[in-house]
């Protein structure tokens, strides 16, 4: 949802924080990937990415002439040598882009002339390959080294999520209802398995499991070998977001403003903990805590093994961009566009950097 006409240069996104070698990467509100230190906050490089517009288009707001800054949903992913991150543009499609880790040069973007459709996930990357869904109705696998695409798989309606790649398996939800299983050298499907709403929700696969849930109010464990379900659990709501684990309870936000704990090998309730928001982004777990970010503008530490409450951070705005937890450090990205660091076991914040400059 880019912004309108003069009133500001600012996109609306929810690009979440990503942690990797000490550096958190964020897709900024204003369609920047920038870089910071993950212990500090200190800045370390910032991208602006924007796409190209008619004379006129952006009536001289967007910096740049002939230019607008691009909107992030998903978060960045990276390997050893690139940061990688996908733009959604309602209009002109998305894009697939590849920086430097140290420097956040581009080394390359895909499509480089043709159009897809708009990236709402993240991209995953394992073994040299980057994989991602689009509005299209497509997942991409592209070289990570060069940006080629490798190949293509086409389901029957949009892909938001991200997918998740195990072992020689790529998996992922489609609008269609659908959840996914290929081979990732080359796109062939090894099984589907059909839900009764749109699949938004990153699966998580654990010891020959697939956990994911759906618009249709359920949350789905389905043996990865087969396709078939193991058991599926029923809310009052949509699940958006992936769960997390915690030993052996798997813990998911929803829709209807509750965050449910369940037993992962049976499916049953153990416990749940009603927010006055909607849950949009996965829990977040650092040992017996879970973090939860709700839209009624808090952070909620709750104990992952009974559910007790611990404590309540207020943010001051909807949370919508998802949680990381690493090495003791909640990290939160706000609407305000504030990236935050909080210790995950006390709830006091460590730092904080505006990337609105």
């Amino acid at each position: 949802m880019l912004s309108s006409a003069c009133a500001s240069s600012i996109v609306q996104g929810w690009s979440g924080p990503t942690v990797d070698d000490g550096i958190v990467y964020i897709g900024t509100m204003q369609g920047k990937l920038s870089a910071y230190d993950s212990s500090n906050g200190d800045p370390k490089w910032q991208k602006s990415l924007q796409v190209p517009v008619q004379s006129g288009f952006n009536f001289g707001c967007a910096p740049g002439a002939g230019a607008k800054p691009l909107a992030f949903y998903g978060n960045a992913a990276a390997d050893s040598s690139s940061v990688f991150i996908g733009s959604y543009d309602a209009t002109l499609g998305g894009t697939i882009y590849a920086l430097n880790k140290t420097t956040g040069e581009t080394r390359w973007q895909y499509p480089r002339a043709d159009r897809i459709g708009s990236i709402a996930g993240s991209v995953a990357v394992s073994q040299g390959t980057v994989y991602f869904g689009s509005s299209d109705g497509k997942l991409y696998a592209l070289s990570a080294s060069n940006g080629l695409e490798q190949w293509t798989y086409s389901t029957g309606n949009k892909i938001w999520d991200t997918p998740a790649v195990v072992g020689n398996r790529v998996y992922f939800g489609s609008f269609d209802r659908n959840l996914y299983a290929l081979n990732a050298a080359d796109g062939s499907l090894v099984w589907k398995f059909e839900t009764e709403g749109a699949i938004t929700a990153d699966p998580l696969v654990v010891n020959g499991t697939v956990y994911v849930g759906s618009f249709d109010k359920h949350l789905y464990a389905v043996d990865t070998a087969t396709g078939k379900a193991r058991w599926s659990f029923q809310a009052d709501g949509w699940f958006w977001s992936a769960p997390a684990l915690s030993g052996n309870t798997l813990i998911a936000g929803n829709l209807d403003g509750k965050v449910y704990a369940l037993d992962a090998a049976t499916g049953n309730l153990l416990w749940k903990y009603e927010t006055k928001g909607a849950v949009r982004p996965s829990p977040a777990v650092s040992g017996d805590t879970v973090v939860v970010a709700s839209e009624d503008k808090n952070l909620y530490y709750l104990k992952a093994s009974t559910g007790a409450f611990i404590r309540a951070t207020p943010i001051g705005v909807p949370i919508l961009s998802s949680l990381t937890i690493q090495k003791g450090l909640v990290y939160v990205y706000t609407g305000q566009g504030l990236l935050i660091a909080f210790n995950a076991e006390t709830g006091t914040r460590v730092w904080e950097a505006s990337t609105n400059g």
